[in-house]
């Protein structure tokens, strides 16, 4: 029944520093903003960081429109088959399961203006959970 808030850098987390594993981790916006070369050590880091039985609620976006506009960042582009590809087989993963999914740009027609080259901007959130 306790939050931690922790200020740093990602990359130099260990569980000796957050002072043990967590039982939840939020990410939003955490991972649509690093390079995508840098995401399978995103994963691993978390994966050290989440007790057993834990979950991730993941936040991620999706760029749909022009090749050009979806391959710009940050935020990068994370479809689904990324997230799969990323969390599925993992030996750790129980289970990723998309909770919802909404477009930006309809729930926020002013952003159109942000991304003149998107048709879409879809955030979609997912649980993932660690085996006990």
């Amino acid at each position: 029944d306790k939050i931690t808030l922790l200020k740093g850098d990602y990359f130099e987390l260990d569980s000796t520093k957050t002072g043990g594993k967590f039982g939840l981790v939020f990410d939003r916006g955490s991972m649509v903003a690093i390079e995508p070369k840098l995401r399978e050590l995103y994963i691993k880091i978390l994966s050290e960081l989440l007790g057993p039985g834990g979950s991730i609620l993941l936040v991620v976006l999706e760029r749909k429109g022009n090749e050009e506009a979806m391959k710009k960042g940050p935020p990068y582009s994370i479809p689904e088959s990324t997230v799969q590809e990323l969390f599925e087989g993992k030996e750790w993963v129980e289970s990723v399961k998309m909770l919802e999914q909404s477009d930006q740009l309809e729930r926020k027609p002013e952003d159109r203006e942000r991304y003149p080259d998107l048709d879409q901007l879809l955030e979609t959130v997912y649980v993932i959970k660690r085996k006990p």
